[in-house]
Order: C-alpha cells, then sequence, then structure tokens
C-alpha cells in the first residue's frame, strides 16, 4: 500500500506544476532570489508581487519544480504545498480566469487517472484575503484504490494583475493547512 501511495502522490505532484500555463517566473534557476528566499523558515518574495509566507513547521523546504517559486513538502504524507505565479488575461474577468484555472486542475487530475471521482466543493470568492481578492476551491480526490482520498485546496490570491497560486493537498484535514495559508502576508 506505501509503494502505490508513493506512486500516486508522485502522479500529484506532477499536476501542481502542469495544469497552468507558463508562469512569470520560474526558480528552478539557482540563484535567481526574485523568486523568493527562505529566511526562518518563512518563504519572502520581494519581487512584484511581494508576500511572506510562513511555512508549517511540519513541511521541509525542497527545489521547486515544474513551474512552481515555492515546493515544501510534509515528510510524513509525502504531499506538498507550492506556489506559483500566474499573469491574469487582459480583459478577461478574474472570476472567469478563475474558473478556467479551476476546469484545468479538474481535467488534469482526472486525466492522471488514480482518481476514481472527485467531491467538488463550491467555490469560495474571497472579496478580502489580507486586503487582496481571492479565490478558494476545495475538492476530494476519491483513491482509485483503497478507501482513502486526498483533500485539495488550490487558494488564488489577486495582486498586481496576477494570481499567487497556492496548492496544498492532505490526507486528513485541509482545514488546517488553509489556516496555515492564513497567514500569509502579501
Amino acid at each position: 500500500m506505501k509503494m502505490k501511495n508513493t506512486l500516486l502522490i508522485g502522479c500529484v505532484l506532477i499536476l501542481t506544476g502542469l495544469f497552468l500555463g507558463t508562469p512569470v517566473f520560474c526558480a528552478d534557476k539557482s540563484g535567481e532570489k526574485e523568486n523568493g528566499v527562505v529566511e526562518n523558515h518563512v518563504f519572502v518574495r520581494t519581487a512584484s508581487p511581494a508576500f511572506r509566507f510562513p511555512i508549517p513547521h511540519q513541511f521541509r523546504v525542497q527545489k521547486p519544480k515544474f513551474k512552481e517559486i515555492f515546493r515544501a513538502l510534509n515528510p510524513k504524507t509525502r504531499l506538498p504545498i507550492t506556489i506559483s505565479i500566474y499573469d491574469l488575461k487582459t480583459g478577461q474577468s478574474t472570476d472567469a480566469e478563475f474558473e478556467s484555472l479551476r476546469k484545468k486542475v479538474m481535467g488534469t487530475i482526472m486525466k492522471l487517472g488514480f482518481c476514481s471521482r472527485l467531491a467538488l466543493k463550491p467555490v469560495e470568492t474571497v472579496a478580502d484575503y489580507n486586503g487582496f481578492p481571492a479565490y478558494s476551491f476545495d475538492f476530494d480526490c476519491k483513491l482509485k484504490r483503497g478507501s482513502g482520498s486526498i483533500k485539495t485546496n488550490l487558494l488564488a490570491i489577486v495582486k498586481n494583475n496576477q494570481f499567487v497560486s497556492f496548492f496544498a493537498m492532505s490526507f486528513s484535514d485541509i482545514n488546517k493547512i488553509k489556516k496555515d495559508l492564513k497567514s500569509i502576508s502579501l
């Protein structure tokens, strides 16, 4: 069962970097501080859009993959928190942009084939997420093998005509991670 979960998690990690288009910044180039740095277990980004994210204590920072600017992994569950930054399209509402993002995420997850079904929750529009508009979307991926599920949250904060996108996963309570995400300082 542990091997199957590891394979499943590997597939899930791949999707975190694939479901959107080209990011504004890629953090896999060593030494590029505009993508952000970790100081005292806080991810600090000073380039636009600037923000600070206190990394939950149980997570360990890893090298970003794909289109991420930040990645941390819970060593017990092997599930990530990732951050990516994407330009918003001109002339399209942020509601439409987030709906497009949501559909891409759902499509990608189902194409990977490890979910038997997705249990979707309504999109939550947050008028003031630490001073900025945001969207939050939760869903459960019911695993094809076994009786478990992966709880997932996609949070996209709108700042400087960009989405600051947080993708977090948990085998148990996603609300704990969502509480951690409330500590983002923009």
